[in-house]
């Protein structure tokens, strides 16, 4: 193996979500040709495993090495917020910005940050902010979009969903929460083809299997309906939702079913 691709593949293993293997790679890195930016992705990588310690560690040499450098700071105020250490983590946030007030991922942590306490419109300024830096944040978009829900600011809602999905076509949550939005604006057709696009991206989410037995319900497709619960109980049969659902599905369908009927002595 080539010792000058170990960087590049410990990234690419990072973005999928590999962070063991990715954190071999950039220690193997680390060795031969050490960078700040690697020891920062060993930090993330360590925060991703839920090793604190590690991370905390990490981000705290790259500070005392690299003051200037607002990367380590945020990611160390990732940390604490993980940890529930608000205080800490707004501090680290702050000071991120305060190195430099043009980085986009430090406005984006302030959004998550106050989110995450639950002031969202404060939220959604540092998320707007972040976005007049770099519209092309697919999360970004995505959790703004989440704040409008929040305030029932629907059609603001819908724009960024759709934005998330257009940067990042594998966004399932940006297309499922359209199809949230459309169903509390009662647009249930619209709802329903957000939700079998959403399961085409995750076919294994059985929420997403929830909203269509639901919707499909909602628009009399009842026989439809019947067969996405069956779908959701053969992957979980022990599924009370699905259940419930069912049995309401056989009246609905004026149906019954005795292959499930449980009978007692």
């Amino acid at each position: 193996m080539d010792v000058n691709s170990y960087y590049d593949q410990g990234e690419e293993e990072y973005v999928s979500g590999n962070y063991s293997k990715a954190l071999f790679l950039f220690e193997i890195e680390m060795a031969h040709q050490p960078s700040s930016d690697c020891r920062n992705y060993i930090g993330c990588c360590h925060l991703a495993l839920g090793d604190f310690f590690n991370a905390i560690k990490c981000f705290k040499e790259l500070i005392n090495s690299s003051p200037k450098w607002e990367r380590p700071v945020f990611n160390l105020g990732r940390v604490y917020l993980k940890m529930g250490e608000f205080k800490k983590a707004i501090k680290h946030f702050n000071k991120a910005l305060e190195i430099n007030d043009q980085s986009e991922d430090a406005l984006y942590y302030l959004g998550l940050y106050y989110f995450e306490i639950e002031e969202i419109e404060q939220a959604e300024s540092y998320y707007i902010q972040s976005l007049k830096i770099n519209d092309k944040q697919s999360e970004t978009h995505l959790n703004l979009g989440m704040c409008y829900f929040r305030l029932s600011k629907y059609e603001l809602a819908l724009k960024h969903f759709d934005n998330a999905y257009l940067l990042d076509e594998s966004c399932y949550d940006a297309v499922r929460n359209k199809g949230l939005v459309l169903s509390c604006m009662n647009n249930f057709n619209l709802a329903l083809e957000s939700f079998m696009l959403a399961h085409k991206i995750s076919p294994n989410e059985t929420e997403c299997m929830i909203d269509i037995m639901y919707h499909n319900a909602k628009i009399k497709n009842y026989e439809i309906a019947l067969e996405w619960t069956n779908k959701l109980l053969n992957l979980e049969p022990d599924n009370d939702t699905a259940k419930r659902f069912y049995e309401k599905l056989q009246v609905s369908l004026g149906k019954v079913d005795h292959s499930r009927d449980v009978t007692e002595d």
